[in-house]
């Protein structure tokens, strides 16, 4: 089997893990703000996200991926990026905003640091009761600008609907071309595809970590099919486990702890395995089920609640 791994031109994941893990999101913002809905896809939310002030200095103005990202839901009304740069640092004035029809108005900031980074401030203001709803900041390396858009997105939805944005996450899938596969990783949205591994043989059922540090996948060798993990750090695969039936496998919330089915002595089993593979548990009592299926809340949700013990 030949395996090669191409050298990533993903951001640095050192800058990843500095901008406060992007796939972790703070808590959400209880801001009072409401919007009636009646009837399917009847008054979406009308967000105004301005141009940022000092955007235009980026050689790429990237607000609009943020607008993009909120319109993809389908609950934010499709809307032209406001006219003018507002700073997140001023108190606006939302009676106009109101009076045009929008619910909020984004507003932000893009200062170059002296060491070259990029810091990002975004405020949001509901147009309604000219309510400050909140804002956020972070530091970011000049090419993770574009994930900082999907992070202010992340942001934004999170505000004004209570529900968690994905919209910084990166996605995991496999390509077949010339009898080859491979495992790309790419933003939510599709963009900045990259190619992580490449084989022969064949690779299935690729799974980010919730730290986004690692690449779990099953991988046919020599006929068998085993669990296997990638640290993105260092680009190196590892096989994790000695049973040659591995399938469906998934991280626990931790990152820590991986759940995968497998089959042992002819009958199936559903494994617990921590990253490099020194510690293995088989669930005793448990009837064989996808780890992909509701059943991996409640194994997942016990195995937090022992870890916390």
């Amino acid at each position: 089997m030949a395996i090669t791994r191409p050298s990533l031109n993903l951001p640095s994941r050192a800058r990843r893990l500095a901008l406060g893990s992007l796939l972790a999101l703070p808590g959400i913002v209880r801001a009072q703000f409401r919007v009636e809905v009646d009837g399917i896809g009847a008054n979406k939310i009308a967000v105004a996200i301005a141009a940022f002030k000092g955007e235009t200095a980026l050689q790429r103005p990237i607000t609009a991926v943020a607008m993009r990202d909120l319109e993809r839901t389908g609950q934010f009304k499709g809307m032209p990026i406001a006219e003018g740069e507002l700073d997140d640092t001023v108190r606006i004035d939302t009676s106009p905003w109101r009076t045009q029809g929008w619910d909020a108005v984004v507003c932000g900031s893009v200062t170059r640091l002296p060491d070259g980074t990029l810091r990002w401030g975004v405020r949001i203001w509901d147009t309604l009761g000219g309510k400050d709803l909140g804002g956020q900041s972070l530091t970011v390396h000049p090419a993770d600008a574009r994930l900082a858009a999907h992070r202010m997105a992340d942001f934004v939805y999170t505000t004004l609907t209570g529900v968690r944005g994905i919209f910084s996450t990166r996605i995991a899938y496999v390509t077949k071309a010339s009898g080859s596969y491979s495992i790309q990783v790419a933003d939510a949205d599709g963009a900045g595809r990259q190619t992580a591994l490449s084989s022969t043989a064949p690779l299935i059922s690729p799974t980010w970590s919730p730290d986004g540090k690692h690449i779990a996948y099953v991988s046919r060798i020599k006929g068998e099919f085993k669990l296997r993990v990638m640290d993105l750090a260092s680009e190196a695969s590892t096989t994790i486990t000695d049973t040659v039936a591995d399938e469906s496998p998934c991280f626990a919330p931790n990152s820590q702890m991986i759940l995968y089915a497998t089959l042992i002595g002819g009958e199936e089993a559903l494994m617990t395995s921590n990253v490099d593979g020194t510690i293995k548990t088989r669930f005793q009592n448990v009837v064989y089920a996808s780890p992909t299926a509701n059943l991996t809340r409640q194994v997942i949700a016990e195995m937090d609640q022992e870890a916390a013990q």
